[in-house]
Formats: structure tokens, C-alpha cells, sequence
């Protein structure tokens, strides 16, 4: 999904150049593991929103999980992807997101399918129900929800909504 009048690279940009370290609110959990290089840019985006930062207290607070986030240069297939394992002692999630799209908007996205799995979210059962915003996109058990949509415009707009309010922050 692309948000309308709002630049994917205009935005990553802004928060980029114009977020300081000496302004960051938000520490990561440290259960997710992010690139280095990107830290920083993923914490203001905690900083400019709201529902992000309820995603990373959920990541937070979620026993036995850790998520590793990794902005790459292209996804084979898609925008972004999630790799998730579930073991005895918990679960293991690789959110991988290619730089040149709306980076903003698929973190979150992303991360809101970590946390459907975290509340054991049924994705194969409910994608066959009608009206559930739960559907199949492969035939490997690949699966898309309306809820992970929704959370990502949701992010991107506060972000978008916060530079515009803030064009110095």
C-alpha cells in the first residue's frame, strides 16, 4: 500500500537527516535486533509514532521471543518479508525490508505479523472464513491480514503527520 501525497523516500530521508540521538525517546527492546546502520532510524520512528512504539512494548514484553529487522537492498518477490520459527523455548522472527520502498510502513507491517503470531493468531484456519482479513498468498503458507496492512499505514501516516506537524524534530 502507498500512502497518498506522501513520498516513501521523502520520508525516510527526513527522519534520517533530521532525527538526532540527543532527541531519541524510544530505546528498542532488546529483543529486536536491528542492523546498526539502522537503529537509530528505527527508533525515530518509535519516537513520531504512537502505535509503533505499542508494537515495540509488545515485542518487548513477549517471553522467549526475538525479532532481527535487516533494511536490504531488494526482497526476492516481494517488498518485505518475515521468516518466523517457533520453537519449545520460543520464537524467531527475520523481518527482512528492501530500502527503496515505504521502509516506514513495511517495519511495522512486518511487525504486526510477528505480534499476530506472539497472541497465536490462527492464520491458516481463519484464512478460508469470510470476513476475517486473513487470506492465503501462496501455496507454501504464506499469508497476508488486513490487520498487518491497517498497522502499517497507520505508522507511516503518524510519521508523516508528525514531520509535517514538526518539520525541525
Amino acid at each position: 500500500m502507498v500512502i497518498p501525497h506522501t513520498h516513501p523516500l521523502a520520508v525516510v530521508a527526513s527522519i534520517l537527516l533530521l532525527h538526532s540521538p540527543a532527541f531519541a525517546q524510544v530505546a528498542l527492546p532488546s529483543n529486536l535486533h536491528v542492523t546498526p546502520i539502522y537503529r537509530e532510524f528505527v527508533e525515530a520512528i518509535a519516537d513520531h509514532s504512537p502505535t509503533f512504539e505499542e508494537q515495540l512494548r509488545r515485542i518487548a514484553t513477549a517471553p522467549g521471543v526475538e525479532v532481527h529487522v535487516e533494511i536490504v537492498a531488494h526482497v526476492l518477490g516481494a517488498r518485505a518479508r518475515t521468516r518466523m520459527v517457533r520453537e519449545t523455548d520460543g520464537l524467531t522472527a527475520w523481518i527482512e525490508v528492501a530500502r527503496f520502498d515505504n521502509v516506514v510502513e513495511l517495519i511495522a507491517h512486518e511487525i504486526e505479523h510477528v505480534i499476530e503470531q506472539i497472541e497465536g493468531v490462527d492464520l491458516a484456519g481463519r484464512a478460508g472464513m469470510a470476513e476475517s482479513g486473513i487470506y492465503s498468498v501462496s501455496l507454501n503458507g504464506t499469508f497476508e491480514t488486513a490487520r498487518a496492512a491497517r498497522a502499517g499505514v497507520t505508522v507511516a501516516r503518524e510519521v508523516a503527520r508528525s514531520k509535517e506537524q514538526d518539520p525541525a524534530c
